[in-house]
């Protein structure tokens, strides 16, 4: 799909299928639809939303016809937030698509918002157009699958602000082609995705972006003493992989490390999980991907940064050579971990990244996992839970949240959690008991960590289980744009 940014006087709206506006909540004065939408229409559409009992609630698409073409509008709140408009454009655009449309034009300055300026604005809705339009079906026959739009317009009153507008939707596309690259991985069956595979995903695509990458395979793995991967892995054929990738002037010192859980498949090994639902352990790779989403946006947009991408990936299954509660490893650090769950997997795997991470002397570490099934307990479906060792960086995050979507919500880190976590026979277990589980699994992950470091916890938000306003069922990329804004912001 093509988008363009063009001024009234030189747009080509009336070969377009459909126009897409924005009206916000209560507002009665649409006279500046007419500088794009004649005379006549414009007090049809002011008529409608000014007649008593008319439907005025958030996100709610009303069509009207118009001139040839269809005209959808779609209700913004009161005050719009950077949000409310991505979800209104994206939920719009999919919309649209639907009806079979093919050229559509947004006219971009009815999209208004205090938030930001132009380029916010414009970066994110163009943004989330392809995140909305996203499907994965490469396993459907080709009659099956829905066609896309063929152009997207963006039409401004102004025409200045259309070189502008052009720069902030390449910026827009390309986090999203990163978001969407995620998601691919994420939604690909284990079967067609092992460790292995992966790393092979991940050297193409740091050969496409010019990012160096180290992969480790099982032999180097033990060579490293790196206990806490191998024990995962070693109930399954799929032999584990640790891929490292390195962005930047490595003449200068790390400014972020990234690591992501990858466990391509978790079945619990011997404690295993019920059968309901365990399909979808195939988004148990999910941090992984998505540091592999953020290494290619910085790379794609030409940051001035230097980052080293960590996954630790394996496959966690129940066999005669499986891991066993009870088992006492040691992991990377030399830290002896008693095993009494085989499905509090990804902290062995974290753990040992993290502290390969510390090789590198970062200024600061992110982890991002679906780690825990509390997580989605204490917080739903709706935002990531963060947790960490400094409120510096905690802060950072917080901030890209709000700006990026991607919201955060602190949950504390106080050595009274410790205790939950010590072990009668090792140093330390891998299951901290009933209650705060969350809080627990990253008191864990701190054992390991000799740096400036926060931990997301994904696991809510890295898969929807139903449609959102731009996003479809399945794998969301989530962390890709949040990490993102973070490193571009700062």
């Amino acid at each position: 799909m093509q988008i363009e940014c063009v001024s009234t006087k030189e747009s080509a709206i009336k070969e377009c299928d459909a126009i897409i506006l924005g009206v916000t909540e209560g507002k009665k004065d649409l006279g500046f639809l007419r500088d794009f939408l004649s005379e006549n229409l414009v007090k049809r559409i002011e008529k409608y939303f000014t007649r008593a009992g008319a439907p005025i609630r958030k996100n709610d698409i009303l069509s009207f016809d118009g001139d040839g073409q269809i005209i959808y509008t779609v209700v913004l709140s009161k005050e719009p937030s950077m949000e409310n408009i991505r979800q209104a454009c994206g939920h719009t655009v999919d919309f649209v698509c639907g009806q079979v449309h093919r050229n559509v034009a947004v006219l971009a300055d009815s999209f208004g918002t205090k938030e930001g300026n132009l380029t916010d604005r414009v970066e994110a809705m163009a943004e989330v157009i392809d995140l909305a339009l996203y499907r994965f079906d490469p396993f459907k026959p080709k009659d099956q699958k829905r066609k896309d739009l063929k152009t997207c317009q963006f039409i401004f009153r102004d025409g200045k602000d259309v070189t502008k507008a052009l720069k902030a939707v390449e910026i827009g596309r390309t986090v999203s082609e990163s978001v969407n690259f995620t998601r691919d991985l994420v939604n690909t069956p284990s079967n067609e995705l092992p460790p292995r595979v992966l790393a092979d995903r991940a050297s193409q695509m740091a050969k496409e972006c010019n990012i160096s990458i180290k992969i480790y395979d099982e032999k180097e793995l033990q060579k490293m003493k790196m206990g806490g991967i191998l024990a995962v892995s070693q109930g399954s054929v799929q032999e584990p992989r640790m891929i490292v990738l390195e962005y930047g002037d490595p003449k200068k010192p790390v400014d972020f490390a990234f690591v992501g859980k990858g466990v391509t498949f978790d079945s619990g090994g011997i404690s295993i999980k019920p059968s309901d639902g365990m399909e979808k352990m195939k988004y148990d790779m999910a941090g992984g991907a998505a540091v592999l989403g953020i290494l290619r946006t910085a790379a794609k947009l030409s940051l001035d940064v230097h980052i080293v991408g960590i996954v630790p990936a394996a496959e966690n299954m129940p066999s005669g050579a499986a891991y066993r509660p009870g088992d006492v490893i040691w992991m990377g650090s030399g830290k002896s971990v008693e095993v009494l769950n085989t499905d509090a997997e990804g902290r062995l795997l974290l753990g040992d990244g993290l502290f390969l991470a510390e090789r590198y002397k970062p200024k600061m570490v992110v982890d991002l996992a679906t780690l825990t099934g509390a997580c989605v307990v204490a917080l739903g479906t709706v935002v990531v839970a963060v947790l960490g060792n400094d409120p510096k960086v905690i802060l950072k995050i917080k901030e890209a949240g709000e700006l990026s979507g991607e919201r955060v919500w602190e949950l504390p880190l106080w050595d009274d959690y410790f205790d939950q976590i010590k072990s009668d026979v090792a140093e330390i277990k891998n299951v901290g008991g009933k209650g705060g589980g969350t809080i627990t699994a990253a008191m864990f992950l701190k054992q390991f960590v000799n740096y400036p470091w926060a931990h997301l916890d994904i696991a809510g938000t890295a898969w929807a289980e139903e449609k959102k306003p731009y996003f479809q069922k399945g794998a969301t990329g989530v962390g890709v744009r949040l990490l993102t804004k973070m490193m571009r912001k700062q």
